[in-house]
């Protein structure tokens, strides 16, 4: 692991944390310029980093990642692109499909790339999507492509696995798309039940969640809640089920696609496991 000044630093910079307001300001902390950009894509894409269990050089890729996002450095899409694959080991790596947004437009078209390619792992694919729609979000120039984008392929739901419908519907979700080519595709994909419901929940949840809807027209069960409130009122006599605030919604709903893609990533082992 031969890295030069000041890419080197990263090395040993440690375990990446929450930090309020995002990220820390890498290029101006390292001084980081184009000149540095192709070091910087070898030390994200190490494979030696990338699957060792020491500290702290494990965590350089991640900071390296982020780097590459923050200098827009448009020759790090495809690199990144690829590490979208080693989720099935590796928390983090949703993270560089933030780095991806951030360098902008010009990843949209090798993301719509990678999302098309079939023999790639579904986690990976939902991570293309991801990308795509903060691309969306970060890139008021883009949105229009890629609502376009989204719609296009969320239009092509029979053919789709029902994973990749799900996070095209999060997607659309994400960027509050309402026009009516959208909501007539998330409500075909729904309705033919192509979607994985656990991502964002069902038709009428996603009509709520886009303001179409002022609530629910049917009970939704909340198996959990539902539970934990059936014990209380055993011990207590009488107690109210008090549904989830907003908080705690976007929340659960973060927590059920990061569920759902090592769902995804669970199934690929077991195939792969197969296949040998």
């Amino acid at each position: 692991m031969n890295y030069d000044p000041p890419v080197s630093a990263l090395l040993t910079q440690g375990e990446v944390r929450f930090q309020q307001g995002g990220w820390p300001d890498y290029v101006a902390t390292y001084g980081f310029d184009a000149s540095h950009v192709p070091e910087l894509i070898r030390m994200a894409t190490d494979p030696e980093l990338n699957s060792q269990a020491d500290e702290p050089e494990i965590w350089a890729p991640v900071h390296a990642w982020r780097a590459l996002g923050q200098l827009r450095a448009a020759e790090a899409i495809e690199p990144l692109i690829g590490l979208f694959d080693l989720i099935e080991n590796d928390d983090f790596v949703p993270e560089a499909a933030d780095a991806i947004a951030m360098i902008g437009p010009a990843a949209l078209a090798p993301l719509v790339r990678h999302l098309a390619d079939t023999a790639r792992p579904l986690y990976s694919r939902t991570l293309a999507i991801e990308a795509i729609a903060k691309i969306g979000r970060h890139h008021p120039s883009a949105r229009d492509d890629v609502v376009a984008t989204l719609i296009s392929h969320l239009e092509r739901f029979e053919s789709n696995d029902r994973e990749v419908n799900a996070f095209l519907v999060y997607g659309l979700l994400d960027l509050r798309v309402t026009q009516p080519a959208a909501v007539a595709a998330m409500e075909a994909a729904h309705a033919a039940e192509r979607v994985d419901e656990s991502v964002c929940g069902d038709w009428e949840d996603v009509q709520v969640e886009l303001g179409l809807l002022p609530g629910r027209l049917t009970p939704k069960p909340h198996p959990l809640f539902e539970r934990l409130a059936a014990r209380a009122r055993a011990h207590e006599g009488s107690i109210d089920f008090v549904p989830p605030s907003p908080q705690i919604a976007r929340t659960n709903k973060a927590k059920a696609k990061a569920k759902a893609r090592h769902k995804m990533a669970k199934q690929s082992r077991r195939r792969n496991r197969r296949r040998r």
